[in-house]
């Protein structure tokens, strides 16, 4: 439950805590997708080390490369870059935590001294026990508003101080801690941009956090793949390897076809950020989403097949198991980023998250927005709006895509006829576009890769993109269809009797009598 100091060495000898540090600042300068098939590769072999260095890289360290002066990278970036100032990202509190704007950290100003007094703690900060600089966020009087702005924080300031390390579930080689604010006095140079700007830094920050985290959790369910298939052509039972059993089959195809899905949305995603000037906060969340829950059920089915052995710590089924759990609630929980996805979908494109959390206050004047989130985003993806070029082995995949896209945007206008200004409590309903959004996207994810590999080195050296393109669009179509039929024909009401019964019996309620 320690990472050896030997080995943070030996990662600074290799350079990689300054990876995408600008190379004027010392480190190599890496864009997001080089970025991401690093964490990608570092997650093959130990979550927590891709923990330590996104951290660092992805978002602790971030705020400064988007935001930070000329004279604050000088100061800081350097150090970071050769890992001497491993940074840590402070947004999260005791009391704030999907819920960020809720924060209650204060900075106030000191105009006789000419610093920022910033008093609070800032909870679960990963890389917290050993960072020298932490990007922090607080509340602040500005113009008379109360309003957030974010602070590089140093460890040598008086008043900074880190909690316990937490026994976590998993990621033991990684430190998790509280950081405490006690009357810190952060110099006005310290202010990390504009004042007033950081809830919109603290979002889109994360938005290269979230496709990171996951292209590591791509990484950690390839590795899985590999394991599992092993052991399964290794394994004899009934005299035939277990491989060839079909229920085994359909636990490699779905790990096979899951993983290729995210794998396409995290690259399609990078690609949309390098092009700058576009938004690409929906693509990150969905990635997220998509990646990390498809990572909990690869090593869910790589346990099964290995059997026994899975359950036995000899083998690295288990610490996997541990390590991707928490990947679903870092950097926003699934169930905020569904939310986010389809409340910013209705509310329009590139706005900052912060409207989200209000009422649409004309929601009927919103209707079809949504479809440009589905249809108009999704095509600008692959930068065609009528699939013309979509090559014939993935037409009909293609036609289901578009047909299914626009029957996204149909279901979310009736849902804002219907509930109006009440959509933000639906979030049943919330939760099937945002997964109908997830899977539309995967889908034209895929779509887009194996239709590139087509028209650059032909039909039969495309043959494993086209079977996984089209295996994993047969279930994503059905599953979409499915998803958008209980947007309107549900059981809603008895879920939330059900869940109001528990609440009532504090939990389960009578015993089976008999």
């Amino acid at each position: 439950a320690a990472f050896p100091a030997q080995e943070m060495q030996e990662l600074k000898e290799l350079g990689i805590f300054g990876m995408t540090i600008p190379e004027a600042y010392g480190g190599a300068g890496l864009p997001l997708t080089s970025y991401c098939r690093l964490m990608e590769e570092i997650c093959h072999h130990c979550a927590a080390t891709a923990t330590i260095v996104g951290a660092h890289l992805g978002i602790g360290s971030k705020g400064i490369v988007l935001y930070g002066s000329e004279e604050q990278k000088r100061r800081w970036l350097p150090g970071v870059a050769r890992g001497d100032l491993l940074a840590a990202y402070a947004l999260t509190e005791p009391t704030s935590g999907s819920d960020a704007a809720s924060l209650k950290c204060r900075a106030a100003w000191d105009a006789s001294r000419r610093v920022w007094v910033l008093n609070g703690s800032k909870r679960y900060i990963t890389n917290g026990g050993h960072a020298r600089l932490f990007t922090v966020f607080a509340r602040t009087e500005i113009d008379g508003r109360d309003t957030i702005s974010a602070f590089v924080v140093t460890r040598d300031l008086p008043g900074v101080s880190t909690g316990k390390e937490e026994d976590k579930l998993g990621l033991k080689g990684s430190s998790t801690t509280d950081l405490n604010l006690d009357n810190v006095p952060v110099p006005e140079g310290n202010l990390l941009g504009e004042p007033g700007r950081g809830f919109k830094y603290a979002m889109e920050i994360l938005n290269d956090g979230r496709v990171s985290l996951a292209a590591g959790a791509v990484g950690g369910a390839k590795e899985m793949i590999d394991r599992a298939v092993a052991y399964a052509k290794e394994r004899h039972q009934f005299d035939r390897p277990i491989a060839r059993f079909e229920m085994i089959r359909g636990k490699v195809a779905e790990m096979m076809t899951g993983t290729y899905a995210a794998e396409s949305m995290v690259y399609l995603t990078t690609g949309l950020a390098e092009r700058g000037e576009v938004d690409y906060s929906l693509e990150s969340a969905l990635s997220k989403i998509v990646a990390s829950e498809n990572a909990w059920r690869v090593v869910n089915h790589a346990v099964q097949i290995a059997g026994g052995n899975g359950f036995i710590k000899e083998y690295p089924y288990e610490r996997y198991l541990r390590d991707c759990r928490i990947n679903m609630i870092f950097e926003g929980t699934n169930e905020i980023l569904r939310v986010f996805v389809t409340l910013a979908g209705v509310q329009g494109l590139g706005e900052e998250l912060k409207r989200v959390g209000r009422a649409l206050r004309d929601p009927i004047g919103q209707i079809g927005v949504l479809s440009e989130f589905a249809v108009r985003k999704i095509r600008q993806a692959i930068t065609d709006e009528q699939f013309p070029d979509i090559q014939p082995p993935l037409r009909k995949t293609a036609v289901r895509a578009a047909r299914y896209a626009e029957a996204l945007s149909l279901t979310a206008e009736r849902a804002l006829r219907r509930y109006g200004k009440g959509i933000i409590e639906r979030e049943f309903v919330q939760e099937r576009l945002a997964e109908a959004a997830g899977d539309l996207y995967a889908l034209v994810a895929c779509l887009s890769r194996a239709n590139s590999r087509i028209q650059e080195d032909g039909t039969e050296a495309a043959r494993r993109d086209i079977l996984l393109t089209r295996t994993f669009g047969n279930t994503a179509w059905r599953r979409i269809r499915r998803l958008l039929y209980q947007a309107e024909k549900n059981q809603d009401a008895n879920l939330t009797r059900v869940s109001d019964l528990a609440y009532e019996q504090n939990g389960y309620g009578a015993d089976l009598v008999g």
